[in-house]
């Protein structure tokens, strides 16, 4: 359970805003071992030019649990990594998913439709179309 919360309250660090010029130093951990995976080599209907999804695993401790990360809006893989190795080295094997996503959320606050956020995450989470 800490280490959940130390995932929690890392993630809500890099949510805060940073000015532009500002540069993380990225971890380096030799247990973990990650690579770049095209979307197209997953599924041909991709396009060659999406961005690459991200996975991440350490290859000395495992507790066979996996952490599907869908990053926000107007966001890649590679915005995430921090989080995703952090992950890593806690035991986690991760995926952070790329995935064509340009309409935030927060543009549906304005609808009457009392369901439009959970249409929203049905769409984004299991390729439903929204109704």
């Amino acid at each position: 359970m800490k280490n959940l919360a130390i995932v929690f309250l890392i993630l809500t660090i890099l949510s805060c805003n940073k000015e532009d010029n500002e540069t993380e130093a990225p971890i380096i951990d030799a247990q973990n071992v990650s690579l770049l995976v095209a979307p197209i080599q997953t599924d041909v209907n991709f396009l060659s030019t999406e961005e690459e999804h991200y996975v991440v695993r350490n290859n000395q401790i495992s507790l066979n649990k996996l952490l599907l990360f869908i990053g926000g809006s107007f966001s890649t893989p590679e915005n995430y990594s921090i989080i995703c190795d952090y992950s890593a080295t806690i035991g986690l094997d991760v995926i952070s998913l790329s995935y064509p996503n340009n309409i935030p959320a927060a543009t549906l606050g304005s609808s009457s439709d009392q369901f439009v956020f959970d249409n929203y995450r049905d769409e984004i989470c299991f390729g439903n179309p929204g109704r």
